[in-house]
């Protein structure tokens, strides 16, 4: 495994460089969100909704990241955000409940990303940023 070191100085794996060179993520999640927009163009598609809810989080986490690297943003101005990361994961929480998905890889992405903001949150709400 070829490992980097970045301006950080944290030690991360060199793959993760691929991803966000090709938009890795990114690109997947929209590749789905393509391919469920051909699949239900003029139907209600709770897949749908649960994955436009996802890409608010993404958009909220990468802002969450921006702002935690701005020195001169106090954790008090920071917290609104956090605050409706909370409010869009509830939301998902809530619309994953209501559906029974027959698609498993949307399930296990909203799992995931899920799972990546509530760890942000409890990151941020324990004082791991002080």
């Amino acid at each position: 495994m070829d490992i980097k070191i970045d301006q950080a100085g944290h030690i991360r794996p060199a793959s993760i460089d691929g991803i966000r060179k090709n938009g890795g993520f990114g690109e997947i999640l929209n590749g789905k969100i393509t391919e469920m927009n051909r699949a239900a163009p003029s139907s209600v598609n709770p897949d749908r909704e649960l994955l436009d809810h996802s890409v608010k989080v993404l958009d909220l986490l990468e802002d969450y990241a921006g702002e935690l690297k701005n020195p001169h943003k106090s954790l008090k101005e920071i917290e609104p955000l956090v605050t409706r990361i909370e409010n869009e994961i509830g939301v998902i929480g809530l619309k994953a409940d209501g559906t029974a998905s027959g698609d498993r890889e949307v399930g296990q992405f909203v799992r995931e990303l899920s799972v990546t903001a509530n760890v942000a949150v409890l990151k941020f709400r324990r004082g791991d940023y002080l």
